[in-house]
């Protein structure tokens, strides 16, 4: 089905969604969500449309009055509109953390990683928007780092980061557009989200609410009735600096010739906000990959359900292989290109979460993910023997070229490689008053092993925010988690907001 997909243009694509959506949209009873200045009254723990925490409160508005000279005569309004507003927050972070490694992990052999027991990160954030009329915005968010260790970065330099920096128009009050560099969340799934495991830069497993980069795009949406059109370009962009996180610095080189495309069919049927979504990335040199993807989300009082699904043919995932010598090897360049292009099954990921808001605040939620993509018992026995085999091959050789195999290795054990996996989070807001207590667990229903993370945040002051996170890695050697190259870690990180 899929193969025929693939060959239909972009623009027919969206023109069918957008015959289905707008006879349903006129069954909604809201208006669809969009744009960049409507915000939820109460923000969401869990969910596409979750802002801050709550307990952040920081920022200054400045307003600059219309300042215009009167004629003789001339008749003045008691009140005068402003024409432009001036928001500036600021923060300094400083973080702290404690890592418990494993002695020669076969992930880790030699600490090929370079981790630290120990490290320190600090951070100067600046963040200010720039509105005329509420139809023209500039946003930027930007941060400098230093860090004496890896850090949240995983990297030793000091740098800027890029998050944000964008301009946002709403155009003749019928269309918005926006360029630069943005953050856009499609997907609705909290741990996990399928859409925009393709679309954005993985999210942290301890706070998927932590913000992440944006990425270059240049974007129009087109709100018609409870209906809502989105059309995206995100240029190929190659930076000085890749991070574990996004991409940081200035761009080097950007090319606009093949860019990735994404569209969006978004409208309100039944009380549920349901999204088609085409996305279409050059995720391997040579190999375009399209991905078709589907949002629903309801809520029934304090009760919320959401799914999301997406769908491609081939495997994302790498696969390790061994040649007639018996060694063991990651396929690269055309070879590579060569696997993907012959893998023409249809894999659909999908993720279902249900969350329960408290009369208190409190908050649960579960969310369970099926990835379609992972290794099977047999894929992952072999995934595993690659390591150990390899792992003690360096430690006696100390070759680079065994040393790469092991950091893509790593590359691949750093998102989730199995098959079935389940969410619980658990938030209970304002306990006594000014702490914020966190439980969650991600289980690998798979092998048995899971991600344990709890954490505490504590408002010191309106301006000041002291939080400490823990995670813990469990499971047998032979696991996902128990792969990990350290047992437990903990950051301690205190925020001034100014």
């Amino acid at each position: 089905m899929l193969n025929k997909l693939a060959y239909i243009k972009f623009p027919a694509i969206l023109l069918c969604l957008g015959l289905f959506a707008l006879p349903g949209a006129s069954f909604g009873q809201d208006s669809v969500r969009y744009g960049t200045d409507i915000k939820k009254e109460t923000p969401v723990r869990y969910g596409p449309e979750i802002e801050k925490r709550t307990t952040v409160r920081y920022g200054v508005d400045i307003t600059v009055e219309d300042i215009r000279q009167v004629a003789p005569g001339e008749i003045v309004p008691e009140e005068i509109p402003s024409n432009f507003e001036f928001d500036l927050r600021n923060y300094i972070k400083l973080l702290g953390y404690y890592d418990v490694l494993k002695d020669d992990p076969v992930v880790n052999p030699d600490n090929i990683l370079e981790f630290e027991e120990n490290g320190f990160t600090g951070e100067f954030n600046t963040q200010f928007k720039i509105s005329y009329l509420e139809d023209y915005q500039f946003s930027t968010d930007v941060s400098f780092q230093i860090s004496s260790g890896p850090g949240e970065q995983q990297d030793k330099n000091t740098h800027f980061i890029f998050n944000e920096f964008f301009f946002d128009l709403f155009v003749a009050q019928s269309l918005y557009f926006k360029v630069g560099k943005k953050r856009e969340t499609w997907g609705v799934g909290w741990t996990f989200s399928p859409v925009d495991d393709v679309m954005d830069w993985p999210k942290n497993p301890v706070d998927p609410s932590d913000s992440r980069e944006g990425k270059y795009l240049a974007m129009l949406e087109v709100p018609v009735g409870n209906a809502s059109f989105g059309f995206a370009v995100f240029p190929d962009v190659e930076f000085d600096l890749e991070t574990e996180i996004g991409e940081s610095g200035i761009p080097e080189e950007m090319d606009f010739d093949d860019p990735s495309l994404g569209g969006r069919v978004s409208f309100l049927l039944w009380d549920t906000d349901i999204s088609f979504l085409y996305y279409r990335n050059d995720r391997i040199p040579d190999l375009e990959k399209d991905y078709y993807q589907l949002n629903l989300m309801r809520y029934w009082g304090d009760i919320g359900v959401y799914v999301e699904v997406s769908g491609h043919e081939g495997n994302d995932l790498e696969f390790v292989q061994m040649n007639d010598t018996g060694q063991y090897y990651f396929p690269t360049d055309d070879e590579l290109v060569a696997l993907k292009k012959t893998d023409d099954d249809l894999y659909v990921n999908f993720a279902v979460g249900v969350n329960y808001s408290f009369p208190d605040n409190s908050k649960v939620a579960f969310e369970y993910y099926r990835n379609n993509e992972g290794y099977n018992d047999e894929e992952f026995d072999e995934f595993y023997n690659f390591l150990k085999n390899d792992s003690d091959l360096y430690l006696t050789t100390l070759d680079e070229s065994i040393k790469n195999k092991l950091l893509k290795a790593n590359k691949i054990l750093g998102d989730r490689i199995r098959c079935n996996y389940l969410s619980f989070n658990f938030d209970r807001p304002f306990t006594f008053d000014d702490f914020n207590p966190h439980i969650g667990a991600i289980i690998n229903l798979d092998d048995g092993s899971f991600l344990l993370n709890g954490a505490i945040e504590y408002a010191f002051r309106d301006d000041i925010i002291l939080k400490l996170d823990m995670k813990w890695y469990l499971g047998d050697d032979d696991t996902e988690y128990g792969l990990k190259p350290d047992d437990f870690k903990t950051f301690l990180k205190l925020v001034y907001y100014f």
